[in-house]
């Protein structure tokens, strides 16, 4: 039953941590802590190991986180026995500051699993297997200093459904690798305090000098175009006088022709010789 129950209760938390965005950084590591002394079953405080993996969301403060632990507890009614303690879990992660790929990010946690311990019988001495689904409540953070290094530590709190009086308190550090999703955001330096700067002495000015006399230049005036000529009257023009026709006289008559003359007749001169 308890084994049924980690099945369904992991299976719902991871389909609601998928709908936050995409994955983010991945990391797998080794987990060692210890284990409180539990009264119900007459174990001391043990140490315990273990693996640890899981993924965050990237800009989403949400991730899921999954773990396996063994522990050899021992009890004062079986001295010298060897006893075996194992723990399987799931939990659904949820950022208390920032994203979740931010280089230092504290969470809390809430998650179901099953546990098998040993029970020792305070009468008999009979040593038998409580087989439980149980649940808890973590607190704790991661780091990611570069290199794809990853450290966190954690606390836990954690009950079983078959006895609610069976408790456990549970302290652990892990360090792994991480891989995938941004950068971690580079480390901000601190600001540092501005230095105090004394302000140079105060010195008079000197007395600003006497002003320059202003010699201002006048241009000479310029000399006065004369005023164009007002534009002529328009000359009026004469129009001719129509004269009267002059009469022609009519045509004389021919003068009388001249008389014929008949020529005279030649001479003929005769010269002597000498």
């Amino acid at each position: 039953m308890g084994t049924r129950q980690l099945v369904l209760w992991t299976a719902l938390a991871a389909s609601l941590a998928a709908q936050e965005g995409a994955p983010g950084y991945k990391w797998v590591g080794l987990q060692a802590g210890s284990l409180s002394p539990d009264t119900q079953t007459n174990l001391k405080a043990s140490p315990f190991f273990g693996l640890q993996g899981g993924l965050l969301f990237d800009e989403k403060r949400y991730g899921l986180s999954f773990q396996a632990l063994v522990a050899s507890p021992k009890s004062d009614l079986a001295p010298g026995k060897s006893l075996s303690q194992s723990e399987f879990s799931a939990t659904l992660l949820t950022g208390l500051s920032g994203d979740a790929a931010s280089r230092f990010w504290p969470y809390i946690g809430l998650g179901l699993g099953a546990v098998s311990i040993p029970q020792i019988d305070a009468v008999t001495g009979l040593q038998k297997t409580l087989k439980a689904g149980t649940a808890h409540l973590s607190l704790g953070f991661h780091h990611r200093p570069g290199l794809g290094l990853v450290w966190g530590l954690e606390g836990r709190y954690l009950f079983t459904f078959a006895n609610a009086d069976l408790k456990e308190f549970q302290g652990a550090a892990v360090v792994g690798y991480a891989w995938g999703g941004r950068a971690a955001a580079p480390r901000s330096e601190p600001e540092r305090a501005p230095t105090k700067v004394e302000p140079p002495p105060v010195v008079a000015p000197p007395p600003p000098p006497a002003p320059l006399p202003v010699v201002s230049t006048v241009p000479a005036p310029r000399p006065l175009a004369s005023p164009a000529p007002p534009p002529q009257a328009p000359q009026p023009v004469a129009k001719p006088v129509p004269q009267a026709p002059v009469a022609r006289p009519l045509a004389s008559p021919p003068p009388p022709a001249a008389p014929v003359t008949a020529p005279p007749p030649p001479v003929t001169v005769v010269v002597a010789p000498p």
